[in-house]
């Protein structure tokens, strides 16, 4: 059966499946993944991203990738990711994080790897696109 929107992209020009953030190597881009509290994540992740003032971070942005994983445990941690300024940014969110006393992990080989040292598969969580 072909795909009705090949006649206006062309075959294989949209992706019908998102891949988890974090999963694929890329070298202009770094994904974290930030524990949430009770807030409404958008804010919550705004506090973490400006909790070191002034900023480490001196080019690019943090965004949230609309993806998070639903953990065994039930706790649920987001997807950001930040581009530019790489290592401040990773310091920047990583302070953060820890100032507000949230868990910030990442993926590695098929594995949630938190900064508290638990560790996850992947095929464990759950993953929820938004």
């Amino acid at each position: 059966m072909t795909n009705p929107m090949d006649k206006v992209f062309g075959p294989g020009s949209i992706a019908s499946t998102r891949q988890i953030p974090g999963t694929d190597s890329s070298s202009y881009r770094e994904v974290r993944y930030i524990g949430e509290r009770d807030d409404q994540f958008s804010t919550f992740f705004s506090r973490v991203a400006r909790f070191v003032d002034p900023p480490v971070a001196k080019q690019g942005g943090v965004m949230i990738e609309g993806c998070r994983l639903v953990l065994p445990t039930g706790e649920q941690v987001h997807a950001i990711s930040y581009r530019g300024d790489i290592v401040g940014w990773r310091e920047q969110v990583a302070r953060g994080a820890q100032g507000m006393g949230v868990p910030i992990g990442e993926i590695v080989g098929g594995e949630l790897v938190l900064s508290d040292g638990r560790r996850f598969a992947l095929s464990q969580c759950e993953v929820v696109f938004e």
